[in-house]
């Protein structure tokens, strides 16, 4: 036996085994009261036993086992049946219903302790498989009346509901954090670490959507919701600023935004709770985030969503701005303030047509107690009011300092602190007469009552207007009591609300009740209706007020990394400015109408829908006739377009009738769709074909051009609206000719007009099918290329030129433009020296959508030596606004082949843009601000020989190490067609990278050879590319393999063949005048301003 010494000491004295076993027995387990005392502690922890959240059922049963054994080892009879029933009802709440199955199936009598465990561990396992793959959301019985009751609210609301959170309480029941409520809350989200993936079910949140991604969310109970999309959603801050949530899934049937705290973790942010505060930095360890507890254990994250807001005139800003700063004081009394000169430099005030948002949100209330008050204080403090005793007994000392005067009377509410008998003794001896208000009469305490209101009025006001969080109401009521001293001296179901939520909702009134002295209201938020006693008819426009100035900033710089900032108090009545981004404001000049019912209001919209009908009527597009059984006839709608000229200015109002194609089934109601039209290279060619010879290029337009095609298939549609044939309503229309909307259309009319140039003498260009010659015996020809329905045309022979007009005109409605001046956004200019092409009026539009008509200048689009990677880890910015610019910037191209390789680079990063890509499209912005009027010139010249340049930059993209192939072509001396294009392949050589860019640029130069023949401009000798390299040259040659290009595909063999029947010749040219340069890399101001001289891009006024 070991014995430490102190035990030692005790049985050194026994003579036996059996004594010394004795005196250990009493003094380990001790003597009948001991060993009572400590029988009754055990007995009293195990009924006190309760399974803890953290703990595993392992765990829990060695606990119980633990206490149990030592119960039994005082003799206490204690039974399995017992331990198994205390065991299910101490598990923890995730149990629980495996718990009650248990109880209701088995015998408790015959279990044992290894069955119990047995089957709670096989059901926390199941637990465990659902939360680790899948989006798990728990479902759990909710108690919405204590939930509201914490709230300081009381509700009926069913008690159960689905969760995405849940906590548990000692003796209460399961209280849910995020209940699937019936009215979303769009700013709220709820930061889960249960949520594998963040989760939206609002839509419209969101700014980009893929809506081919499909999923499921999996809840406890085996059931499933789908998900319907994954995209990013963009929020804007309390500051202002905007901030990008990406991989967000759209699930529909989510009644609230759920912020994943796993993949947050999982893309480096970083993660801290202490003190009730959840506080999330980014990689940086810049705040992002600090989200203090709920009183239900939950962390809420209120965010603002943008959403545009429509206003028919600007606010007043002087007016608007002192009526922020002084606690949005009504205008009435901010006109006393100047009337009464009672603040020097106060401007004048005037009362803007608009409401203050901040105002309804925090002011509105119900009619007012209609009756007079029978007392009123004729002197100061004859009576004084009050609701709170402490703050009385503070003020009674202040007042009597300041005025003068001594209280004499009171009126308070019958609340505990007034009627005590402290606060009788304290009015008696201070000769104080106090005046109690009826039980449940706070109208007879009115005055004290409307002043508290006053005040929480500024304060909700203040807080709303600058989207401050309710944190600062101390902050926001000592200020509005400031400014109520300084100043000149209804609501929604107050039992739902707390006193600094809003005092108005905005409902649509649809009528009155029957049954009550009330109005019915339709809230568009949830979808119901209800009965309110009173209304506040707001008819004029609803304004918000000037935003701080972070407010209209454009999202381009900022991202869900960006550290959320909030500002004081101070700030925020120190500086204000007028929301002045067009994108939020509608302009109500010339409005296309959205429907029929508003297009008949006006005349103009009436007078182009009578032309429609007419010109369909004309044409012999539908008869009249019955529906046959099993027949089905297409849904029609009027569309609206205001058609406008390259200065902006409205030419005609057109009305479109158009099939509601999309429900047309391929195979049945149509089968081919496709229509070419004119490459805008082509277009390019005939224009400079037509400056080197001095001709002139006239367009023409078809009129209603969808209505000549002839159908092949059987397709009936609906009457138009407005236009229904009297007497035969039940009727359809039978088409015989195309109809705007159906998907054959297009191919319709192609066909039709394709028919009809060549049965007219015309030969269509086998290499460019929208693209048609037609010659005559004395050499004449004359040039069409089609564009859906613009004709481009020229010709050498002026009478051929008006034959063509006149034949056209016969066969087809007609307008007759003259000469080409505008088309597709491209503006033209004809003249004796020559043509000019630019897009002046589209690069203005494109630097007022993106807020830059007054930026900075800079001299070239990329800086020099700019290198971009997609491991930017810059802030992230809002991709939809990204794409647009790049995509604006793209079509711009069109004419300003300068801008190339800047555009073609930022176009590499789409799928998720940074702010410092964001930057280099603003800097080619500022580029096109300062050459806004620069296009390209195309002159006289009788060089008609084609030739072109390659060029490339080896190993350009930092992230990939492909190269950038860039060439262009000349005809004369200004370049027609250009390309700017990252290689498919990484090359391991000078060599290969130049061969594979001219292999690129030889087969572009074979399509422009044919298409010039076909032209009537035959080359005759081989077109010359030149390269500035010497080893592509003698590859190009050479028809031998070596180690430095066996590897090379065989596709880009091909340049040898070309070269051997001479069709192209590669030729070297120094580097310094390697044209083709400025479509590979960013160069330095001389250089790219001598290269863009050379591409013919020049000023409009030098033509």
């Amino acid at each position: 036996m070991g014995l430490d010494e102190a035990l030692f000491e005790k049985v050194a004295t026994a003579t036996k085994a059996k004594e010394a076993w004795g005196i250990l027995e009493n003094n380990l387990k001790g003597i009948d009261k001991v060993k009572k005392v400590h029988l009754q502690t055990l007995r009293s922890e195990f009924e006190s036993l309760h399974m803890k959240e953290s703990e595993s059922v392992f765990d829990y049963f060695t606990r119980v086992s633990s206490i149990v054994n030592q119960m039994k080892r005082y003799r206490e009879k204690i039974e399995d049946v017992r331990v198994v029933e205390k065991i299910l009802r101490s598990l923890d709440s995730k149990l629980e219903f495996v718990s009650v199955a248990i109880e209701e199936s088995n015998d408790l009598d015959s279990m044992t302790l290894d069955q119990l465990m047995g089957s709670l561990q096989a059901y926390e396992e199941r637990l465990k498989k659902k939360q680790e793959p899948v989006a798990q959301v728990l479902q759990t019985k909710v108690s919405l009346k204590e939930q509201e009751q914490e709230h300081g609210r009381s509700s009926s609301t069913n008690n159960e509901e689905r969760a995405n959170y849940v906590e548990a309480k000692e003796e209460e029941e399961l209280l849910l954090l995020m209940a699937t409520k019936e009215e979303r809350d769009t700013g709220a989200w709820y930061l889960d670490t249960s949520a594998a993936n963040h989760m939206s079910g609002n839509k419209e949140l969101f700014s980009t959507l893929n809506e081919a991604m499909k999923g499921n969310i999996i809840f406890g109970d085996d059931t499933k919701i789908p998900i319907k999309g994954k995209g990013d959603v963009l929020i804007r801050s309390k500051n202002g600023s905007h901030l990008l949530i990406t991989q967000v899934y759209y699930v529909p049937t989510l009644k609230s935004n759920i912020l994943s705290l796993g993949q947050l973790l999982e893309m480096g942010y970083d993660i801290h709770l202490k003190d009730g505060c959840l506080t999330l930095r980014d990689g940086s360890h810049n705040l992002v985030a600090k989200v203090p507890m709920e009183k239900n254990r939950m962390f809420l994250l209120n965010v603002h969503m943008d959403h545009p807001r429509s206003l028919k005139t600007c606010v007043e800003e002087a007016s608007w701005l002192w009526h922020l700063r002084l606690g949005h004081l009504n205008f009435g009394g901010l006109k006393a303030l100047v009337s009464e000169e009672m603040v020097n430099g106060l401007p004048k005030v005037n009362h803007p047509n608009q409401l203050c948002e901040g105002c309804l949100f925090g002011k509105q209330a119900r009619k007012s107690f209609p009756k007079e008050a029978t007392f009123r204080a004729t002197k100061p403090l004859q009576l004084a009011k009050s609701e709170v005793f402490g703050a009385f007994q503070k003020f009674k000392a202040l007042v009597k300092k300041e005025s003068g005067y001594s209280i004499k009377g009171l009126r308070t509410n019958r609340g505990g602190e007034f009627t005590s008998k402290e606060f009788q003794n304290f009015c008696e001896n201070n000769g104080i007469r106090h005046f109690l208000t009826v039980p449940r009469s706070p109208q007879q305490n009115g005055v004290v009552k409307r002043k508290n209101r006053t005040i929480l009025n500024m304060v909700r006001s203040m807080l709303r207007s600058k989207n401050m969080p309710k944190e600062f109401w101390a902050e926001a009521v000592a200020c509005a009591v400031y400014l109520s001293n300084l100043s000149p001296s209804e609501s929604v179901q107050d039992e739902k609300r707390s006193k600094l939520d809003g005092k108005s909702e905005k409902f649509v009134f649809i009528g009155y009740d029957s049954s009550s002295k009330g109005y019915k209201f339709y809230n568009p938020s949830n979808g119901k209706i209800v009965i309110r006693e009173s209304r506040q008819d707001t008819r004029q426009d609803v304004a918000t007020p000037p935003q701080s100035p972070h407010g209209s900033r454009s999202p381009d710089d900022c991202s869900f990394e960006g550290p959320l900032r909030t500002k004081n108090l101070a700030d925020i009545y120190e500086e204000t400015e007028v929301v002045d981004n067009p994108s939020f404001f509608c302009l109500f000049a010339d409005i296309e109408p959205l429907n029929f019912e508003k297009a008949t209001v006006d005349k103009k919209w009436k007078h182009a829908m009578d032309e429609e009908i007419k010109a369909i009527q004309k044409n012999g597009t539908w008869e009249l006739v019955t529906l046959l059984k099993g027949q089905k006839a297409i849904g029609v709608k009027w569309v609206y377009k205001v058609k406008k000229n390259a200065q902006g200015k409205v030419e005609k109002y057109k009305a479109r009738f158009v099939a509601k194609g999309y429900i047309q089934e391929y195979g049945i109601d149509y089968d081919e769709v496709f229509a070419p039209v004119a490459r805008l290279e082509t277009i390019q060619l005939i224009i400079s074909l037509a400056a080197q010879n001095n001709w002139k290029i006239y367009q023409m337009d078809v009129k209603f051009t969808f209505l000549n095609g002839y159908l092949e298939e059987e397709v009936y549609v609906q009457q138009p609206l407005g236009y229904v044939v009297k007497g035969h309503e039940d009727k359809v229309l039978k088409l015989k000719k195309a109809l705007y909307g159906l998907k054959q259309a297009p191919r319709a009319w192609y066909s039709h007009i394709d028919k009809y140039f060549q049965d007219h003498g015309f030969t269509k260009c086998p290499h460019e099918h929208a693209l048609y010659v037609k010659e005559d015996k004395t050499g004449g020809f004359t040039l069409v290329c089609l564009y859906v329905d613009d004709l481009i045309f020229t010709s050498n022979n002026a009478n051929m030129f008006e034959e063509f007009k006149k034949a056209m005109t016969q066969e087809f409605e007609m307008t007759d433009i003259g000469l080409m001046c505008y088309y597709l956004g491209i503006e033209v200019k004809q003249n004796e020296d020559g043509i000019f092409i630019s897009q002046e009026a589209y690069a203005k539009k494109v630097l007022e959508k993106f807020e830059m008509a007054n930026c900075k200048l800079v001299s070239t689009p990329i800086a020099c030596g700019t290198r971009l990677s997609k491991y930017d880890e810059s802030t992230k910015v809002d991709p939809s606004l990204y794409r647009s610019l790049v995509g604006n910037l793209r079509y711009l191209t069109c004419t300003r082949p300068d801008i190339l390789y800047g555009v073609g680079l930022m176009s590499r990063y789409m799928e998720a843009p940074t702010s410092t890509y964001m930057k280099m499209a603003k800097r080619v912005l500022r580029y096109i601000k300062g050459t806004v009027d620069y296009g390209l010139t195309y002159s006289f010249s009788t060089n008609f020989q084609l030739y072109g340049y390659s060029d490339n930059d080896w190993g350009g993209d930092v992230d990939d190490r492909k190269s950038t192939t860039g060439f262009l072509f000349f005809l004369g001396d200004t370049a027609f067609t250009w390309c700017s294009k990252k290689q498919p392949i990484i090359t391991l050589s000078t060599c290969e990278v130049e061969f594979v860019s001219a292999a690129a640029c030889v087969c572009h130069a074979i399509w422009l050879r044919k298409l010039l023949e076909m032209l009537r401009i035959p080359q005759d000798e081989a077109t010359i590319i030149y390269i500035d390299n010497k080893s592509t040259i003698a590859l190009g040659k050479n028809p031998m393999f070596h180690d430095r290009s066996k590897h090379i595909d065989t596709g880009y063999h091909f340049i040898r063949e070309c070269i051997e029947r001479k069709d192209v010749k590669l030729a070297y040219v120094k580097t310094n005048v390697q044209i083709a340069d400025i479509f590979t890399k960013a160069l330095k101001f001389e250089d790219f301003a001598r290269l863009r001289a050379w591409i013919g891009v020049t000023k409009g006024d030098q033509v």
